[in-house]
């Protein structure tokens, strides 16, 4: 007899859980904005005129560009590079051992 009075109790107690406050709860939700999208697109990824020779550990950057850009190459697991300004027709070699290469930004 008290087993069943226990199931019961039991079984009043998760129909209660389970009823409109759950389902309340979930559309009250608001996700928070996600600033990684907005950082990468405010950041922007370097035009093509910025060419990218990637090898194992570096990577070559060539600007063909009509003017001078600055760029950061993100990489992914390791630090980000500085700012690297290149001059038209300027080429730069950014080594790194730790990490992958992910894009090149402009800064």
């Amino acid at each position: 007899m008290r087993k069943k009075m226990v199931l019961a109790s039991l079984a009043a107690a998760l129909s209660i859980v389970s009823a409109a406050p759950a389902t309340a709860a979930i559309a009250d939700f608001t996700p928070a904005p996600d600033t990684t999208a907005t950082d990468a697109a405010f950041a922007g990824t370097a035009p093509a005129c910025i060419t990218r020779d990637v090898k194992s550990g570096q990577v070559e950057l060539y600007n063909s560009c009509s003017t001078a850009m600055s760029v950061r190459v993100i990489l992914d697991w390791a630090p980000d590079s500085d700012c690297i300004h290149l001059k038209r027709h300027e080429r730069f070699f950014y080594n790194w051992t730790i990490g992958t290469y992910m894009r090149v930004e402009v800064c």
